[in-house]
């Protein structure tokens, strides 16, 4: 327990019933387990309100330790950035004016929205230490979306995109953040003396599963591929689609479920002609939104593990895979080879390189020993991520911080 209240600015939304709060996204999940580290965790956020929870991630949060205050919930970026912002502006303004006094460090999540800007200005202009934090690429995956859009909204992606990049590098220049992976911090240490690294992870120790590994053994007729990503052009996964079809030609009985929300419906109707164009419509599936809990079982059935993006931090997804004893397949960006070592506990490939995965694919289809060998090593590193150990480390980092002073 660190001796300290910590107030935490978040750009993902919460959603609430009245009696319990949920989430659609799974980041925030990570940062639940921060509230047993400190005296007290005021969490600012945006708050969506809906009656039913179904199919959301219901959050156990301890109220004698952590206090909610919701801020207008944007449904779009005209909302956050043009039609609400006079709202969400004047609701920190107030939130600030009643309570900055009972913080003593402000942790907000980076993200070129209203709420995380104004936080910042409204620190620095109470003098409250600010810890900032940020876990991918400001700026690429709006880079990347733009392709899917009109010519207005591309234009409109790349600028808030490089504004994003912008805004990120004055930040950091002048306060203590901490990134995630080694691609971020190296990118950034030069100009910040007070850069610190972490992984994000949601695994606990005891959700880790060695007996999957002999389970596995079995023989399958299938060989299941599984990507739990959000829906969104920066997971480029249309070169996995393009990967399953490939091996399909070579004779792998390969079947893909891909798990996760639809975030951006024109690029999901790109992803879904494509399979039809291929004649994939009964090998690959979207599943959707699933919970935690039920997610777990995707991974129990799964023989392979795959994400094709072209930008990540370091995510989630792959401890949660290893320690399901998973071999991993995955593209060499961001934190990802930090985390996942060539050859041992999976196979890397380019970004955008469907050969790359096909033949990483095959290989691990056909090769049961290379398989199990790698599911062996998954095991093993997934203790490595392990909330207990990463969230240690952040509170941790917050405490040394703070202590180094006001910044």
């Amino acid at each position: 327990m660190i001796t300290m209240k910590l107030a935490m600015i978040c750009p993902s939304p919460l959603i609430s019933n009245g009696k319990q709060y949920a989430v659609a996204s799974h980041s925030l999940l990570w940062f639940i387990p921060v509230q047993y580290y400190f005296d007290r965790l005021d969490l600012i956020i945006f708050l969506k309100k809906m009656c039913n929870l179904k199919g959301l991630e219901v959050l156990n949060i301890d109220a004698s330790r952590v206090r909610i205050f919701g801020i207008p919930f944007p449904r779009n970026a005209w909302e956050e950035h043009i039609f609400k912002a006079p709202l969400i502006m004047w609701a920190l303004i107030r939130l600030f004016q009643k309570h900055w006094r009972d913080w003593d460090a402000i942790f907000i999540w980076y993200s070129p929205n209203v709420a995380c800007l104004w936080s910042y200005i409204l620190a620095r202009a109470l003098d409250i230490p600010v810890v900032l934090f940020c876990g991918v690429d400001p700026g690429t995956a709006l880079m990347i979306e733009s392709r899917y859009k009109s010519i207005f909204k591309r234009i409109l992606c790349k600028a808030l995109a490089l504004y994003s990049k912008k805004i990120f590098s004055l930040m950091v220049t002048h306060i203590p953040t901490i990134v995630t992976g080694e691609d971020l911090f190296n990118r950034y240490k030069n100009k910040n003396p007070n850069l610190y690294k972490i992984f994000s992870t949601r695994v606990r120790i005891g959700e880790i599963e060695k007996e999957l590994i002999q389970q596995r053994r079995h023989l399958r007729h299938n060989f299941n591929i599984l990507t739990v990503t959000r829906i969104v052009p920066v997971k480029t996964l249309e070169y996995l689609i393009d990967a399953v079809a490939e091996i399909r030609n070579l004779k792998v009985n390969a079947l893909l479920k891909i798990v996760g929300p639809l975030e951006d419906i024109d690029y999901f109707f790109f992803l879904q002609n494509k399979i039809k164009k291929l004649n994939l419509e009964r090998v690959i599936q979207f599943v959707g939104a699933v919970s935690y809990k039920d997610l777990i079982k995707f991974y129990r059935e799964a023989d392979v593990f795959v994400l094709p993006s072209v930008s990540e931090g370091t995510p989630k997804v792959i401890p949660e895979a290893m320690a399901k004893a998973l071999p991993i397949v995955a593209t060499r960006v961001g934190g990802i080879p930090e985390m996942v070592t060539n050859g041992r506990e999976g196979i890397l490939v380019n970004p955008k390189d469907t050969a790359g995965l096909a033949r990483a694919l095959q290989r691990l289809a056909q090769d049961k020993e290379l398989k199990r060998k790698m599911s062996q090593a998954s095991i093993k590193k997934s203790y490595q991520f392990t909330v207990e150990v990463q969230i240690q480390k952040l509170a941790n980092i917050i405490k040394t911080i703070h202590q180094g002073g006001k910044n």
